[in-house]
């Protein structure tokens, strides 16, 4: 893909277009165009939520040509979210194009498009309520087959400025009230009585005496894949009383058959010899001979000769003679008499699974005799033939998939899309951490896209499975009502860390989704402790873990541990080996990944339940050495998702690692794969969300659940959030990230501020705040562009701290100034703003400084030479001391070396008569001889040099050594003597900064949290 087209597909993805979409409108030039201004006008350029980007793209795609003069005002209305549905869009094209280029009153269009109209749920359901009253009769006659798209009309045109989503969500709760949950056979198709209609005649211009010929060299048979193609779903089948069966070859079939075949095409022409041949068999004859004679195949003339009373010796005499005068030469003449053993043999096997019908003839056969007397019927034996004579391409097939779908594309043509390997994080655009980044409006809600409780009916995956029917998992009737009961409707989430560590802010993200969506929708979010693994856990993480998700402002409905759950666990274990789900296995580590490499069954796989039972017991009971024995999931070894391959649900800890919650009590634990969904069901757990790193574990998770007629909770996965020039991961491979810093002394322990644990970022100063409106501005979307630019995590700590940091006075590198026209023992002092917007009036937006003869400004703010470009004092040069009087250096006293400055001299302007342009901040000495307030100060820089360092093989040469700088003779204001720890403020002109934990009564340690503005630049570097 070009490098254009890859800018327009990641800007298209950003406004919420899923992948395909995406690259289907770049496909059209004239959308893409028309997609790619419609962003740039509407000022998304660095994204937006796919509610807008659907409403983008209808402009894109519909907007009246004759009004694109307005279209910059509209997309106004769109993402300001005025316009928000489907149905104000189209209003607001009708209204437009209408106008045209002419000017119009925005009241009118206004008024026009609902703008403003606000429709109450209970509006919508009081209409659904009445719509589904006067069609009561027909959608219980119909059921699921019901038109919702008629109920929707109805409810649209009473309600036009309903929202969509909330009909449709109403409509369904409404239909599973009345109708109960789906039977199975709702599910099936209606057949459609086809009615008898006269043939369609072609237009008598087509009969001209020169119709239009299709060039030569047009070939009519590119529609059809070659044999190797043969893997694909031929068709879904639906059934009443079981599971949709997708009908395809498995590998070992096709291949087994191409070896057969040699990979040459194989079709056949099979008239039924009961009449002799019309025009219409020509058609058969050039469609199945003809392929083959193109692909370089062989096409069987086989008479279907099953029904012996239609059939003579007259019509297959004539049949062969006339294909022969038709130009085609068959690769072999057979019968499907000849095939009547075979038949008869599958037959019996048919009948042996239950399944199959004898029909009592004695009519004798015209190619066979009478040595059989019953006969295969058309369905029977067409399709066995086909496969016994190793065809390739059966005409009836390949012409109704022609008829339906037309010929084949370039898209069809293309191979299945392969699983994507991991591949480094995908880092933002520098320009969506520009100092303002877009923000999302206040009033959009972001757990919108979740559905209720009481729609948790519908199917959550399809398991494919290599021996047997696809399995599609979701709730019956019976286990979501008693999950409802149980629940009151609801929702409720979990935040499950493993405590195994600090929290990183990746942890505020899915807090923020797990909390926000229980406390959004009015329910409950338990805070559970995933401590199935003893040795990487400790008390003092689970007591780090409760007080920053609390000091993050949550509050959890309810503390659990998933060890509080271990005797059901095992009871369930047990339970699952009964069924013959689970055995016990003795491959080693290495041995298992041989095998699941090869696809290959462990050795132990098919022991007796009876064993793998026992074997269980004793690895309870401490009897088996760790290490020689775990218990497997019997899943799918040949799966194509690899998490299906026999997953470890318990492994022995034979070592008696005391566990942090539950003792040792146990010396078998659960697996996060066997343990992770059974306590989302045991807890009730309405919407289990988790990052996209499990969207594979989904099978899985509803497998294990589905096969223990648990019920099943609603899972979705959302991007993980990391941040540029940092590591989040407690782990990769054999270095745990946070752990090897933090066990290595390469930082300060966990909430060193450097880190971007939770505890090193409020040991830096950042609030909770920040971080919550962080999480929230970059969205909880399936986005891969998870790597978030440090700068836009520094723009809402400034926002946050602009708003809450009072102000104040500190100077990192003193130079001493001298006023000489001040008397040594007079000291002012003078009102400096804490706010810079503060009223004269209120005297608690004011602190003191004292001004003396000596004060204190930075060093950088002197130099010996001036410039235009400069703002800061210089020798004959003024600037204004803030909140205090103009200075004018008048003198430089140097060291010895007639180089180091020693100290200024100056003279200040007591009547403020002098202008200066440069404004510079300074500390005084409080009394005649006495040095202003001394503190420490620790300036803290991106503790990497890459922006994604986890992706380097040898990460820790990236790590910065100028990331941390400490100042130890800094001067403050005395006002700052009475800070406590914790206590934020911003040092003008330099930034903002915190009081340390390792502060004392003697000595001040502060933290310098963000600066004022983006100190890396424009380059983000």
């Amino acid at each position: 893909m070009a490098v254009k087209e890859e800018e327009r597909l990641e800007l298209f993805l950003k406004i919420g277009l899923d992948e395909r979409t995406a690259r289907n409108t770049i496909a059209n030039n004239k959308v893409t165009n028309n997609l790619t201004a419609v962003i740039h006008e509407a000022g998304v350029t660095e994204g937006c939520n796919r509610t807008i980007g659907n409403l983008l793209y209808t402009v894109a795609t519909k907007y009246p040509a004759n009004a694109l003069i307005h279209r910059p005002a509209l997309l106004g209305y769109i993402v300001t979210t005025k316009i928000k549905t489907p149905a104000q869009l189209e209003a607001a094209f009708s209204f437009l194009s209408s106008t045209a280029s002419e000017s119009f009153e925005l009241k009118g269009f206004e008024e026009a498009c609902g703008v403003g109209v606000e429709v109450s749920e209970e509006d919508i359901e009081r209409t659904v309520n009445e719509v589904f009253e006067q069609n009561k009769g027909l959608i219980l006659e119909l059921r699921y087959r019901t038109n919702v798209g008629d109920l929707f009309g109805h409810v649209r045109k009473r309600l036009p400025w309903a929202d969509p989503k909330i009909v449709k969500k109403l409509i369904d709760e409404k239909l599973y009230e009345l109708l109960g949950g789906r039977t199975a056979a709702d599910n099936e198709k209606p057949s459609k009585q086809k009615k008898e209609r006269p043939a369609k005649v072609e237009d008598k211009k087509v009969a001209d005496d020169k119709p239009v010929q299709p060039p030569e060299d047009l070939n009519p048979f590119l529609i059809f894949p070659n044999p190797e193609e043969n893997f694909k779903v031929h068709t879904e089948i639906f059934f009443s009383d079981r599971p949709v069966l997708q009908c395809c070859n498995t590998k070992e079939v096709l291949d087994k058959h191409l070896k057969r075949t040699s990979r040459k095409v194989y079709t056949r022409f099979p008239p039924e010899p009961n009449g002799y041949l019309h025009i219409g068999h020509a058609k058969a004859m050039f469609v199945s001979f003809g392929l083959a004679k193109e692909r370089g195949g062989c096409c069987y003339l086989r008479y279907d000769d099953t029904n012996p009373e239609a059939e003579k010796k007259e019509y297959i005499d004539h049949i062969e003679e006339i294909v022969e005068w038709m130009g085609w030469k068959p690769f072999k003449i057979t019968y499907t008499s000849d095939y009547f053993q075979e038949l008869y043999e599958l037959a019996v096997e048919l009948i042996q699974r239950g399944d199959a019908y004898v029909d009592h003839q004695f009519t004798p056969h015209p190619h066979s005799g009478d040595k059989w007397c019953i006969y295969p019927s058309y369905d029977y034996a067409h399709c066995i033939v086909d496969s016994l004579e190793d065809i390739t391409h059966s005409k009836l097939i390949d012409e109704k998939l022609y008829e339906l779908l037309g010929g084949r594309t370039a898209a069809d043509n293309e191979k299945p899309s392969k699983q994507k390997k991991e591949r480094p994080a995908k880092v933002e655009d520098k320009k969506v951490a520009d100092d303002k980044p877009v923000q999302p409006p206040e009033d959009l809600n972001p757990f919108l896209i979740f559905p209720n409780p009481e729609e948790n009916f519908k199917v959550h995956t399809e398991i494919f499975f290599s021996d047997r029917p696809v399995l599609q998992c979701c709730n019956t009737k019976e286990v979501l009502d008693k999950h409802l009961k149980r629940t009151s409707r609801k929702v409720y989430t979990r935040f499950p860390p493993e405590p195994n560590g600090y929290l990183h802010i990746g942890h505020a993200k899915a807090m923020f989704v797990s909390f926000g969506l229980a406390k959004e929708r009015g329910g409950c979010c338990y805070l559970r402790y995933d401590d199935t693994n003893p040795e990487a856990e400790k008390k003092e993480y689970i007591d780090h873990i409760e007080e920053i998700v609390e000091w993050m402002g949550w509050k959890p409905f309810k503390i659990t541990y998933t060890s509080d759950y271990f005797q059901e666990l095992y009871e369930l274990a047990v339970e699952l080996i009964q069924r013959g789900d689970a055995y016990v296995d003795h491959q080693t580590p290495e041995e298992i990944k041989e095998y699941r490499e090869k696809k290959m069954n462990s050795p132990w796989r098919d022991r007796p339940i009876a064993e793998s039972l026992k074997l269980f017991e004793e690895m309870r009971q401490g009897m088996i050495e760790e290490g020689k024995a775990t218990l497997r999931m019997k899943q799918d070894m040949q799966s194509d998702n690899g998490n299906m391959y026999d997953l470890i649900a318990y492994r022995i800890k034979a070592s008696f690692t005391p566990h942090p919650h539950s003792g040792d009590k146990w010396c078998i634990y659960p697996s996060y794969d066997y343990a992770h969904c059974i306590v989302d069901s045991l807890e009730d757990i309405t919407h289990s969300l988790c990052t996209l790193e499990f969207e594979t574990r989904r099978a899985s998770y509803y497998w294990l659940l589905h096969v223990l007629d648990l019920y099943q909770p609603y899972v979705w996965e959302y991007s993980r959030l990391n941040v540029t020039n940092n590591v989040m991961s407690k782990r990769k491979a054999s270095n745990h990230f946070l752990n090897f810093l933090v066990t290595k002394k390469l930082v300060d322990g966990w909430d060193d501020p450097r880190l971007m644990t939770l505890a090193g970022l409020r040991r830096r100063g950042v609030t909770s705040t920040a971080i919550n409106s962080f999480v929230r501005g970059i969205g909880i979307t399936r986005s891969d562009c998870c790597t978030i630019r440090l700068e836009r995590l520094e723009y809402h700590i400034r926002e946050e701290l602009n708003r809450t940091a009072p102000r104040t006075m500190v100077v990192l590198q003193p130079l001493k100034v001298v006023i000489t026209n001040l008397d040594s023992g007079l000291v002012m002092d003078l009102d400096a703003k804490k706010w810079p917007d503060a009223s004269t009036e209120d005297s608690s937006a004011f602190y003191k400084v004292p001004f003396s003869r000596v004060v204190y400004i930075e060093q950088s703010d002197f130099r010996m030479k001036d410039s235009k470009d400069y703002y800061g004092l210089a020798p004959g040069k003024s600037v204004l001391l803030r909140y205090a009087f103009p200075i004018k250096c008048t003198e430089v006293v140097l060291a010895d070396d007639n180089e180091t400055i020693v100290e200024i001299w100056a003279e200040y302007d007591h009547s403020k008569k002098t202008k200066p342009k440069g404004v510079i901040h300074w500390v005084a000495e409080p009394s005649r001889e006495v040095d202003p307030l001394s503190i420490e100060v620790k300036l803290f820089d991106k503790l990497f040099n890459s922006e994604n360092p986890a992706e380097l093989e040898d990460w820790l040469a990236d790590v910065n050594p100028k990331s941390k700088m400490v100042i130890s003779g800094a001067y403050a204001v005395p006002s700052l003597r009475d800070a406590a720890i914790g206590d934020r403020f911003q040092f003008e002109r330099l930034g903002y900064f915190v009081v340390d934990k390792d502060s004392t009564s003697e000595r001040l340690v502060f933290n310098r949290t963000v600066t004022l503005r983006d100190s890396y630049g424009k380059s983000g570097k």
